[in-house]
């Protein structure tokens, strides 16, 4: 069956692939690589849907396209790798391109897996996570090994994969796989995961502060954070500190290690002492921080200044403690009308506790005082 140079439908979407010629040599140093397109989400094969012949080579990269018939197959007759040449197909599914290399010439058939899409994560999860700190360079490379457990290739609204959040005061990485990018403190690989297997490495900067804090967004077998020098002063670290490593190349690392996080848990890990403002921010920044801490704490001073203490009033009527039953019961409105503005979202929770605990104490006074006179 020779290679159909057919139309492309509509069922499967073709992502062009710029600066590829349509060239091969003779049909006598031709090979046949015939294969079959299988939607493994469905468990059945795919008909229509475009089949690219990729072949890379030092300096050109060659293809040829075919249309898989009613069973999902396709054939390729084209020229055998020379010298650091190979092949690959990519079968376009769904606006998602599948890889798969292929043996130049040993005639077996190849099936390329595809599958349905979907545009929920819960599939996801790390399988490991290794942190390489580089603390004389202050630089920090990360290698996230991650495993989509579904039968669906994920891809996010904005028709992207993994959003990872970066440590806290990062917002660029110097290097990473290709066409990474970053997104406010967010780091966006624009790959969808498909199922099964992959990874993803990028590196950035140290936080000027050198104070390594990053949320974890998936559910991750085990953290790995290695520290170079070995004798790197870590003041502080959520991680279990496994003491000197040594690698493959002969040097040591510092290493630390956690199992078993869960989304929203949080890596800690401070290299030497915490630095000082003046270390890291401006002059003007410290100063407009220092105005800032003052007025709050002022507000805070009036907020929870002391109560003077009030000399417990005596009845010059003769009646009692009437006067103190009337304090107590006026405090008890005053806690139910800030129960009701609580529950309206007038007041932040905190400032809705400080006052009903600070009425709550007076009530238990005063409740005090009137079983003391016998009222």
């Amino acid at each position: 069956m020779r290679a159909r140079r057919s139309p492309l439908r509509t069922s499967c979407t073709l992502v062009p692939l710029a600066a590829l010629t349509l060239a091969f040599s003779s049909p006598a140093a031709a090979a046949s690589i015939p294969g079959r397109v299988f939607n493994r989400t469905l468990s059945r094969p795919v008909p229509d849907c475009p089949v690219t012949l990729i072949r890379h080579g030092a300096q050109t990269a060659v293809t040829a396209q075919d249309t898989t018939d009613a069973d999902g197959r396709f054939r390729f007759d084209a020229p055998r790798p020379a010298g650091d040449e190979h092949l690959i197909l990519s079968a376009a599914y769904a606006s998602v391109d599948y890889l798969h290399p292929v043996d130049g010439g040993s005639g077996e058939s190849v099936e390329i897996s595809v599958y349905e899409t979907t545009g929920a994560d819960t599939a996801i999860a790390l399988a490991s996570h290794h942190i390489i700190v580089d603390a004389a360079a202050g630089e920090v490379s990360q290698i996230l090994i991650v495993q989509n457990n579904g039968d669906r290739t994920y891809v996010s609204g904005n028709g992207h994969g993994l959003e990872v959040p970066l440590p806290e005061g990062v917002t660029d990485i110097t290097r990473g796989s290709q066409n990474l990018h970053t997104h406010g403190p967010i780091l966006i690989d624009p790959r969808p995961v498909q199922p099964g297997g992959s990874h993803l490495m990028f590196v950035h900067p140290m936080p000027v502060t050198q104070r390594l804090v990053q949320e974890i967004r998936y559910p991750t077998g085990s953290v790995d954070i290695l520290v170079a020098p070995s004798d790197t002063p870590i003041s502080e670290s959520s991680l279990q500190d496994l003491g000197e490593a040594s690698v493959s190349d002969g040097r040591n690392f510092r290493r630390l290690s956690a199992t078993a996080l869960k989304p929203g848990d949080r890596i800690v890990l401070q290299i030497g002492s915490p630095a000082l403002p003046g270390e890291w921010i401006s002059r003007e920044t410290l100063i407009w921080g220092t105005g800032a801490l003052a007025v709050a704490f002022a507000l805070l001073a009036v907020f929870f200044r002391p109560r003077q203490k009030a000399e417990i009033p005596t009845d010059r009527s003769g009646q009692g403690g009437t006067g103190l039953e009337v304090r107590r019961t006026a405090m008890l409105e005053q806690i139910a009308d800030l129960d009701d503005r609580f529950a309206d979202g007038e007041l932040p929770e905190a400032d809705y506790r400080a006052r009903r605990n600070a009425l709550k104490a007076e009530i238990v006074r005063l409740t005090r005082a009137l079983d003391s006179t016998g009222a």
